[in-house]
């Protein structure tokens, strides 16, 4: 059960993720229908039916009754080329018979002698015209065949009549001259000829009676009516089929794009790339100045409140490791990166250090991205030396160290670009320098250079305690963040926990109109660090994740 409400929600989550996708395609299937309804010919469809009567008063030479014709038989004669031929000379049509037909469907109405006839032109008052002129064409062909067959008939039972009369007259002149022995045989064919004379006399009587404008074969139940709407295209009809098919290729489509995009966009993509690593912060999406620092500027808005909850998730990690549980505070180095530019490193380690600077610990932040410097900007500091001014003069730190007005914090800019950043890191003074500011400090972020992109980063992993990776939402790819993860194991180090950045508000969990209070002790404002973090952590066994600070 839970693995299906999980399945909806990850398939509802796609949809949701690609739905510009799924409206650009319905609309182009819309457009599409339009456009091909725009591009055909309107057609117009008359409608007649006819009721065919069966021709039993039509008595062959025979003498046999002619028996009711089949319905399938007065289909084929409905759609004949001899109707059509009629019609055209009826109407002055420039068809031929065949090209006629072609625009002519007939069909049996169920199982009754009704025949429905259909006119399918691209003039509306030719549809119905033809339509009405196919029905009489028909009846009058049949009545003409009728008569036809009727006069055949006649002519027929005529002859036959009057050759019998011959004969007769022939018996009874030899009935005068024959003798009593053959009068008996010559008596009954006499008999027999007037008996056959008197039957064809009332055929003929039959024939005379009926007369050729009594013959009457059928009648058209329902006279055409001229349309007054084309029966195609159904324009309607066709963009609502065309948005439906634009619909299903564009869920469809969004499930491709999904399958092969492993761009993060969940915790779920999220977990599968880091391992399960736990997720420290879920930083929401802000509108506002990209180049300051939002924990000081606005330190009141959701995504401030996510860096306090970041601050509260790391020092407590902090305190898990077996050196922060022998010191009993936080005491520990923290290397902030990601798998590549633009993800927000650099201001998760500006906002993260002025949450962690509200707490009351003592924290340095170092830009250790000796390429592209960017903490100097987020805190207003200009072209000030820094770190690989440090490193290239040997001088001291604390010269360089800058109050940004932020109690408890100080900030060591890049400095100028160097030629050989990796070789800066990596060299001893580079060294000396953590060591020097971990003594001075409780918390040390170092903000480093994407890993993927240049080695420098892999440079500082053993001079540190914790590596915290940050993952863009929409950004940072799947394949980029394990190989990050990879590269950082292969020097020694571990990825201890991941930032997700640039959520949707509700994703992230934090909303406006909850804010945090200050604390009543005028010595530790804001968020509090818990005194009791050693037995917090010893009782979930150094693996408990939180999801907020604690207060006191």
């Amino acid at each position: 059960m839970d693995r299906d409400v999980i399945d909806l929600h990850a398939q509802a989550m796609v949809m949701r993720r690609r739905w510009r996708v799924i409206v650009l395609v319905t609309l182009l299937g819309l457009a599409a229908a339009y456009a091909l309804a725009f591009s055909q010919t309107p057609t117009y469809v008359a409608r007649n039916e006819i009721l065919v009567n069966p021709l039993s008063s039509q008595i062959p030479a025979n003498g046999i009754p002619v028996q009711p014709e089949e319905v399938s038989t007065q289909l084929e004669v409905l759609a004949s080329a001899p109707v059509a031929k009629r019609v055209i000379d009826d109407l002055g049509l420039s068809d031929s018979p065949s090209e006629l037909l072609r625009s002519v469907e007939v069909t049996s109405v169920d199982e009754t002698r009704v025949l429905s006839l259909e006119v399918t032109r691209t003039d509306a008052a030719d549809a119905g015209a033809i339509a009405d002129s196919f029905g009489e064409s028909y009846l009058a062909a049949r009545k003409e065949g009728a008569e036809n067959q009727a006069n055949a008939s006649r002519v027929a039972l005529s002859d036959e009549f009057s050759g019998l009369q011959a004969l007769l007259a022939e018996v009874e002149t030899q009935l005068e001259t024959v003798d009593d022995t053959e009068r008996a045989s010559l008596l009954a064919q006499r008999q027999g000829l007037l008996l056959q004379l008197t039957q064809l006399s009332s055929q003929i009587s039959t024939l005379n009676t009926t007369g050729v404008g009594n013959i009457e074969g059928g009648e058209v139940l329902e006279p055409a009516v001229t349309p007054s709407n084309p029966a195609s295209p159904r324009t309607l009809r066709l963009c609502l089929l065309g948005g439906f098919i634009g619909l299903l290729l564009g869920i469809g489509l969004a499930y491709v794009r999904d399958r092969y995009d492993d761009a993060l966009r969940d915790e779920r993509r999220l977990d599968e790339a880091t391992g399960a690593r736990p997720i420290l912060g879920h930083i929401p999406r802000w509108s506002g100045a990209a180049d300051r620092v939002i924990s000081i500027v606005e330190p009141q808005s959701p995504a401030s409140e996510a860096y306090r909850a970041l601050s509260a998730n790391v020092r407590f990690l902090l305190a898990a490791t077996p050196a922060g549980r022998s010191v009993g505070k936080v005491n520990r180095t923290l290397l902030i990166s990601s798998a590549g530019p633009g993800e927000g490193k650099t201001s998760a380690a500006a906002n993260l250090a002025v949450a962690a600077a509200g707490v009351g610990l003592r924290v340095v932040v170092v830009d250790a991205d000796l390429r592209q410097p960017r903490l100097s900007r987020l805190f207003g500091l200009g072209d000030a030396p820094g770190l690989s001014d440090v490193l290239a003069d040997e001088g001291l730190v604390r010269d360089h160290l800058i109050d940004v007005g932020v109690e408890n914090l100080r900030v060591l800019p890049g400095g100028s670009a160097p030629p050989n950043p990796a070789e800066l890191l990596a060299s001893p003074a580079a060294q000396a320098l953590i060591r020097q500011l971990r003594k001075d400090c409780d918390l040390l972020i170092l903000d480093s250079a994407p890993i993927l992109r240049v080695a420098d980063s892999l440079e500082l992993v053993s001079d540190v305690e914790l590596v915290l990776l940050v993952a863009r939402n929409g950004v940072t790819r799947l394949r980029a963040l394990t190989a990050t993860i990879e590269r950082v194991r292969q020097v020694g180090g571990d990825v201890a926990g991941v930032v997700f950045n640039d959520l949707a508000p509700r994703a992230s969990g934090f909303s406006p109109g909850y804010h945090a209070l200050p604390s009543s002790d005028p010595d530790k404002p804001g968020w509090l660090f818990s005194d009791d973090i050693e037995d917090a952590v010893d009782s979930a066994g150094g693996q408990r994740r939180y999801s907020r600070a604690e207060r006191r």
